[in-house]
């Protein structure tokens, strides 16, 4: 049987949890269950330090050039917890399935959200919870925290319905399925702003707020289990009904190409849990920079006639007498003069 579409069947030696039901019942999970159901995801803001250390670990840029200017810094606004044990409930099945029937097959994987998410998972251990959703990652299984991005209004809907596939799955290059980074930068790329709304989620705190209304970017940090992985330097389509998963060999495909960032590609919804949403900001000032930067180095097109003690500095005036280093980076010639040079190519 396919690994990842039939999961029950693909483990047939494997003491079987045949529902996420079971498992709820099973772990006492029950009343977190109905929490989520009555007043939504849970504000984490104790969190925010180590989500925000975790996304300066993992802003790894991409080898290769891209064509619309991206931030260098990823500002972690609020992070909300997924209580939906229904969905956690599947995932903690095929965690045990893999467990059994993967002995002695798996190889580890390290990922580069490793040693950040393990400070995270001890603080939450030690201080939060019962020992199912603050437990800490399984290595023996691959157990990580992955990045996915997408956009504010998906989270939503993924915290509620989960992941989907089938005729939805996302077709990238190494087929249809669901694709994971552990690259922050390589998630936001997958973002895009939105209107932040109020009331889906629920928070007794005053700090961390954020005004309804406001732009704020969304990507999840989830649990994935890997288990058996294979690796791959080509792109092709691996999840096809050609492709190496159709016979349930392996859990989940590792692409490493050459000049490009780690993907991670599984074929089954139930190996991962959506734990947490980052709502978060991209650091303008220093998406700005990298953008003025660029505009230094070209030759100005845009002229300015200086007035008074103002300088002129890559086609924008300052008042400060003691350099020509401009020292407002965000100034109202900005977009004139990055159009002049070429670079306006995206808005920032």
């Amino acid at each position: 049987e396919n690994l990842g579409v039939d999961s029950v069947n693909a483990f047939p030696l494997a003491r079987r949890e045949s529902s996420a039901q079971e498992v709820v019942l099973r772990r006492h999970l029950g009343l977190r269950h109905i929490r989520y159901r009555l007043y939504g995801p849970q504000d984490n803001p104790e969190l925010l330090p180590f989500v925000q250390t975790l996304m300066d670990t993992t802003m790894i840029f991409s080898p290769s050039q891209k064509k619309i200017p991206l931030p260098r810094h990823l500002i972690a606004k609020k992070v909300l917890r997924n209580e939906n044990m229904m969905i956690y409930g599947k995932y903690a099945a095929k965690r045990h399935q893999i467990r059994a029937c993967r002995l002695n097959e798996i190889c580890s994987v390290d990922v580069s959200t490793q040693q950040a998410a393990k400070a995270m998972q001890l603080f939450r251990s030690q201080n939060f919870g019962g020992r199912e959703c603050s437990r800490m990652l399984e290595e023996g299984v691959n157990e990580v925290y992955l990045w996915h991005g997408t956009s504010y209004d998906a989270v939503r809907s993924i915290f509620d319905k989960d992941f989907r596939m089938g005729a939805k799955a996302h077709k990238g290059l190494f087929g249809s399925g669901l694709y994971f980074a552990e690259s922050c930068a390589k998630a936001d790329e997958y973002s895009s702003d939105a209107k932040h709304v109020k009331g889906w989620y629920s928070t007794d705190q005053k700090k961390h707020r954020i005004l309804e209304g406001s732009l704020v970017r969304a990507m999840l940090l989830c649990r994935v289990a890997l288990g058996k992985v294979k690796l791959v330097r080509e792109s092709g389509d691996y999840m096809g009904d050609e492709g190496e998963f159709r016979d349930g060999s392996y859990d989940a495909l590792v692409a490493v190409r050459e000049g490009h960032r780690r993907e991670f590609v599984l074929a089954c919804i139930d190996s991962v849990f959506p734990e947490f949403a980052v709502l978060y900001t991209r650091d303008r000032m220093s998406l700005r920079l990298e953008m003025t930067e660029q505009a230094d180095a070209a030759p100005s097109a845009v002229e300015h006639v200086p007035s008074g003690r103002q300088k002129k500095h890559g086609g924008c005036l300052t008042n400060d007498s003691s350099s020509g280093i401009c020292k407002y980076h965000i100034c109202m010639c900005f977009p004139l003069q990055q159009k002049a040079n070429g670079l306006l190519e995206a808005p920032p």
